[in-house]
């Protein structure tokens, strides 16, 4: 959309504002031109859209004491992972999807060892979301694959020795923590959960 020269003479300073946009072109274009011609209100609005992420985050995790506020921060801290790892696509099976690496290092997939490797939290974070993605893990057929593709569902990749524990424990633990055992008898695939 942009094409210039800029001379900056020595010890003049200027100001660029970059607006960067996924999709179709025509829509990302309109964002782009919208988002210049008012940009401390689109800066509003998106620091208001990660303050309300952050804020649902911290109402639902376990608040964390500890002697040493060091502690504190690394746990506090430690949940940025949640927001980063969370994608908000329309297209994808799961909306929201919480993946390996997401907007952090482009990973859109979601290995099961990884999206477990938070089976005490999810349920506490948001327990629709944590039951979707169990469900979805188990429609892939687990004896098969680790992974589901984001826009199709189908299961992928191989077979992975540690997805019995890791789903057995994904299951346990949102039963444990949210009290919902009627999960149990939910069917996918035609068997219950």
């Amino acid at each position: 959309m942009w094409r210039t020269d800029v001379l900056v003479a020595p010890g003049q300073t200027a100001h660029f504002h970059l607006v960067l946009g996924m999709g179709e072109r025509d829509e990302t274009t309109a964002f782009a031109h919208l988002a210049v011609k008012d940009l401390a209100g689109t800066l509003e609005r998106s620091a208001l859209g990660w303050d309300k992420r952050v804020s649902l985050i911290l109402k639902n995790l376990p608040e964390f004491q500890a002697e040493d506020s060091r502690l504190e921060s690394f746990y506090y801290r430690s949940a940025l992972h949640l927001l980063l790892n969370r994608w908000e696509v329309p297209e994808f099976v799961l909306n929201p999807l919480y993946t390996t690496g997401s907007i952090n290092g482009g990973c859109v997939c979601s290995y099961l060892w990884d999206y477990a490797a938070g089976w005490e939290i999810f349920p506490l974070i948001d327990r629709e979301v944590a039951k979707n993605h169990i469900k979805a893990f188990l429609d892939i057929n687990l004896e098969k694959h680790f992974t589901f593709n984001p826009i199709s569902g189908a299961g992928w990749g191989p077979w992975y020795y540690i997805n019995q524990e890791k789903i057995v424990f994904l299951i346990y633990y949102y039963v444990t923590l949210t009290g919902d055992e009627a999960f149990l008898q939910e069917k996918v695939g035609g068997k219950t959960v």
